[in-house]
């Protein structure tokens, strides 16, 4: 569970999201076959910090595992807003709340054959 609430942190609201494994050496970036399928990568370890990251960038937005998605209000400054809403957002961004449900879901699901995100 851990090795994913670092990679989800970058889907939570903030500055990080997953172009932060383009920085670490090539080698230290490792594909991950997780469905036994030699012709596609589900993962990617990185050695360095000792993480797994899901290859999908996007995974929020199209699989949810059961976590609503928020509904958009507008801000006074006319821009779209969720602060106070839990769920996932329309661009697939999570409050970290809502990111153990996230990783707890995938887990209850048995996302990629694995419980141990």
């Amino acid at each position: 569970m851990n090795r994913l609430k670092n990679i989800v942190s970058g889907f939570v609201k903030s500055s990080i999201s997953l172009p932060f494994l383009a920085t670490a050496a090539v080698a230290d970036v490792l594909p991950r076959d997780l469905d036994q399928d030699p012709s596609t990568v589900e993962a990617y370890y990185d050695t360095e910090f000792d993480i797994t990251a899901i290859a999908h960038p996007n995974l929020p937005l199209s699989e949810r595992f059961g976590i609503p998605r928020t509904v958009d209000t507008t801000c006074t400054n006319g821009i779209f807003c969720n602060e106070t809403q839990p769920g996932i957002d329309r661009f697939g961004f999570m409050e970290w709340p809502t990111a153990d449900e996230y990783i707890a879901s995938m887990n209850n699901e048995n996302y990629m054959g694995r419980s141990d995100w």
